[in-house]
Parts: C-alpha cells; structure tokens; sequence
C-alpha cells in the first residue's frame, strides 16, 4: 500500500477515534467482519437447481432465483418467420403473357376443328392414333383420350367448347398467375365451367382445355421478395422474456413443457455468466453499509469504536441477522410458504439484543439498515422485510419505555410479546390489503397467518433470554 493512501486510512482511523495501538487489530477484525458479510449476501441458500425433465411433473415450485432477462431467439426466430410469410412475393410481368396464351390456344384449337372434321368422318373399326400424331405431334392441350371422346360431339358444340373455353381463358389472363398459383387456378377452373349448360363430357374437355391453356403472366423478383421479407424480419425486435425475482416459473407437481424447460435452462446459464457481477454489486453494498456504520457510530457513540469488544459484538449481531434472515427467506421460498419467514425472522430479536446490550439509537439505526440489506436478500417478499422492521422497531421501543425495576425476564418476556402485537398487526393488514373483498376471507387461514407474527415476538423474548448473559 502506498504511503498516500496509509495516510487516508490512519487520518480515516484517527477520525474514527480508534486508538493508536488497536487500529491494526481494528482493521483486521473489519476486514473479517466485511468478508463474511460478501459471503452472506452471495451465497444462496435457496440455489437454483432446475433438475427437471421435459415432459415429467416439477418435484417442486421453482422461482427465479434473481431479476433475470434474456432474448428468446427461438420465440424471435418464429416471429420473424411469420413476418417474412407475410410479406407477399414481389412480381415482373412477363411481356404480353395474355396475347402469347391466346395465341397458343388458338393455333391448338384450329388444328382441333380439323381434327373434328376429319375424326367425324374416320371409322369406327379403324384406331385414332394415327390420326392424332399426324395431327397434334407436339404439345397437346388435350389427352388422346379427350380427343378420342371428340366424336361425342356434335359440330355446333364443338364451336362452343372453343368460344367458351377462349372467353374463360381471356378472363383468366387477368389475374395475376404465377408459378406459385399456377395449379390453384388450374383448380378453380373446374368451379367455372360446373355453370356450364352441357354434358359431363362436355365439361371434362373443356376443363382439361382451359386448364393445360392457362400459362404464368408474371415472374417472381426474387432478390427484391427476398431483400423486402429480410428488411420485414428484421423489423421485430427480438423477444426478451424477463421474471422478477421469486417469480413463479412452474408449480410443484405441474407438467415440465419444452418452453418451461427452456427457460430453467437459459436461467441456469444466465445465473452462471452474472456470478462476477453479483459478486461485484455485493461487495459495493457491503462496503456502503460498512462506510455508513462506521461514519453514523462516530458521530452518535465515540466509545464503541475505541472498544473493539462492543463493535465485534455489533458486527456478530448483524452478521448472525443477515445469515438468519437469508435463511428464513430461502425455506419461504424452498416450502412455497412466504409468510413462514415472517415466523422465523430475526431482525426483533436481534434489535431487542442490540437496545439492551448498546443503545437504543444504535439499534434504531442498524435495524434500518439491516433492513435495507433484507430488501436486497428477500427482493420478492417485502411483507418479510415490512413486519421485521415493525416487529423490531415495537422491540426497541418497548424496551425503552419499560420499568427498569422490573424483573429483567419479564421485561423481556413483556417486550417479545409487544413484538409479537405489532408483528401480527402488519401481518393483518397486509392480509386484507391483499384480498378482494370480506365474503372471500379464508378466516381460518388469516387466523394461522396472523398467529406467525406473535409466534414471531414469543420467539424473540425467548431468544433474547436466552442469549443474554445474567
């Protein structure tokens, strides 16, 4: 350490008035007392350990462990891909694809007149195919079997299959006709000429007619289709999914699905990547709360800090409160029970100890902060904090404005029994802050809820007995 900065910390010392021949030991034993109070905040006696498979019922209730946030790139990459579905494809017209089709059935439809002509007056006996490779060598809108049912016609009909048939195709040619609809048109043909006053035979050459004429009329631009569904998919920002801490991810016996398997894991491994921040936000607080404590004794009692035995004493005492009330929190969370921290809070009992071996003040000041450190602890159950900084404030109070000529058990024993009063009175109001309405109160369980709180104050005079030396 540089000389500039032993000379801050023995100025900070001497402020402090700590004595000349203990500040090495005092330093010591804050470094101690700093370092456990990090580990309390980090370690979490709750964990997070989303052993669970897929498809199988939750052995537990599992909660976030912490205000967690991550992107869902499985939930964006769906969302994407409906958009770009939703972007319709992008067209060329293909230059005079409606005067092209037309020309392609009518120089098919001339050689079929001829054909007719010709078919009508072939024999029975005598095979067709000939006559229809002489004729229609190339492409054919019309199977052979088709033009075979041709001498089922009669000329007139023959006329009108070519009229109707043109005139369908002509209004065809308006719609936009792409590779991608092509067949659905072709489908919808079969719809057009159902209207048709004529035969089932009829209507079967007409369809096959009208459907092998109809071509595309546009082309699809894929690299504009492809640049405007690209620019559409990044429009969507990406899906973050965000649980507060103690927020119910799945009940205890309820299916494990794919997506509450997915977001244990990503937890899990978001838990993992966030341990050195964690670690770094503890260690800031835990030295903002040390600062503070040591500025506040200062300025309100000079003679702790220059007796280490009274401020190891305060330290065991804030220490012991912190690493009980995280363990209180973890089996509220653990049981799904959260009032059951209230029951097992330590912050009254602690508070009581602290007024009688300190000072009152002393213990008003550390009750807060330990307090605010619970915040921090148990960020998802605020009514745990609110009813032990009730609970602890009515301690302190109580024992303040007791009788010293009593008996020091029964004060005591009357002081846990005040806590236990204004413990059961928050628990009351936040119970009927939390209900809807007087006919839907579950009495019984209000009852149980409110019976924790003065549990709570029992408890806390009988600890205090039972710590304190006689």
């Amino acid at each position: 350490m540089s000389e500039k900065n032993n000379l801050i910390l023995s100025s900070f010392l001497e402020w402090l008035n700590v004595p000349d021949n203990l500040q090495r030991k005092f330093l010591l034993w804050l470094a101690f007392f700093f370092a456990l109070l990090v580990v309390i905040l980090v370690i979490d006696p709750a964990g997070f350990t989303p052993d669970v498979s897929e498809g199988m019922p939750a052995a537990k209730t599992i909660r976030s462990p912490r205000m967690i946030s991550f992107i869902d790139e499985t939930k964006t990459t769906e969302l994407r891909a409906i958009e770009r579905e939703r972007v319709p494809p992008v067209f060329s017209p293909i230059e005079d694809a409606e005067g092209k089709m037309l020309e392609r059935f009518d120089k098919f439809t001339a050689d079929l007149v001829l054909f007719f002509d010709e078919f009508k007056k072939l024999p029975i006996s005598e095979p067709p195919q000939n006559l229809i490779a002489s004729y229609f060598p190339g492409e054919s809108l019309l199977e052979p079997s088709l033009l075979i049912q041709l001498r089922t016609l009669r000329p007139a009909q023959v006329d009108n299959l070519v009229t109707v048939s043109r005139r369908l195709i002509s209004n065809i040619g308006q719609k936009v006709i792409s590779a991608q609809n092509l067949e659905l048109i072709r489908q919808e043909v079969r719809t057009s000429v159902d209207d048709y006053p004529e035969g089932m035979g009829f209507k079967a050459i007409m369809t096959s007619l009208v459907r092998n004429a109809i071509m595309i009329n546009v082309i699809e631009d894929e690299k504009l289709t492809r640049q405007q569904r690209d620019a559409a998919a990044k429009a969507i920002q990406p899906v973050v999914r965000t649980f507060q801490k103690g927020q119910k991810i799945i009940d205890e016996g309820a299916i494990v699905t794919a997506d509450d398997y997915f977001v244990l894991k990503k937890i899990a491994s978001q838990m993992h990547k966030n341990r050195l921040l964690s670690l770094m936000g503890n260690f800031l607080l835990a030295l903002l709360a040390v600062l503070i404590s040591l500025v506040y004794l200062r300025l309100e009692d000079k003679n702790i800090l220059t007796d280490c035995e009274q401020y190891k004493m305060l330290a065991v005492l804030c220490l012991t409160t912190l690493a009980l009330a995280k363990t209180a929190h973890a089996l509220g969370v653990i049981f799904d029970r959260p009032y059951l921290a209230i029951l097992l809070t330590p912050l009254p009992a602690v508070a009581l100890l602290m007024t009688m071996l300190l000072d009152g003040r002393i213990a008003l000041f550390h009750v807060f902060s330990l307090g605010l450190m619970m915040f921090v602890v148990a960020e998802s159950n605020v009514r745990f904090v609110v009813i032990s900084l009730y609970g602890a404030m009515a301690g302190i109070l109580a024992w303040r404005a007791a009788s010293r000529a009593s008996d020091m058990r029964n004060l005591i024993g009357s002081s846990g029994i005040k806590i236990g009063l204004a413990s059961s009175i928050a628990v009351l109001a936040f119970l009927l802050l939390d209900s809807e309405s007087i006919s839907t109160m579950d009495f019984k369980q209000i009852a149980m809820l409110v019976s924790f709180g003065m549990f709570n104050g029992i408890l806390s005079g009988i600890l205090a007995n039972g710590v304190l030396p006689y």
